[in-house]
């Protein structure tokens, strides 16, 4: 969901992933509250209609791991690297394993 709001707000995969990640990371730094998540994604100029709102409500104790699904998904279905977005990968011979070109991360 707040992928696809990204996408529609005009950002690119890379964008998008990127901003994702700055959320959880915020959610992980900050206790948010229910009360004020509607100003949280705001800052991310992300808005919400009535339903989706009650949707992130729903399952607010799990939202953080609601959206690090989503950011999985959405990168496994694209192969998009999911820290940076990228869609370029490496074999790498040291490790054996795939890595991101742009951010060296390995590929999950």
């Amino acid at each position: 969901m707040i992928i696809n709001k990204l996408l529609e707000q005009g950002c690119n995969n890379e964008e998008a992933v990127c901003v994702v990640n700055e959320i959880l990371e915020n959610l992980n730094r900050y206790d948010i509250e229910l009360e004020c998540i509607e100003d949280f994604f705001g800052d991310f100029n992300i808005t919400f209609d009535l339903i989706e709102l009650e949707e992130l409500f729903s399952d607010f104790g799990n939202l953080e791991n609601k959206i690090k699904e989503e950011l999985e998904e959405y990168c496994m279905n694209f192969g998009l690297c999911i820290h940076c977005g990228c869609n370029s990968f490496v074999e790498s011979i040291i490790n054996q394993s795939i890595i991101c070109e742009n951010c060296g991360r390995i590929r999950e």
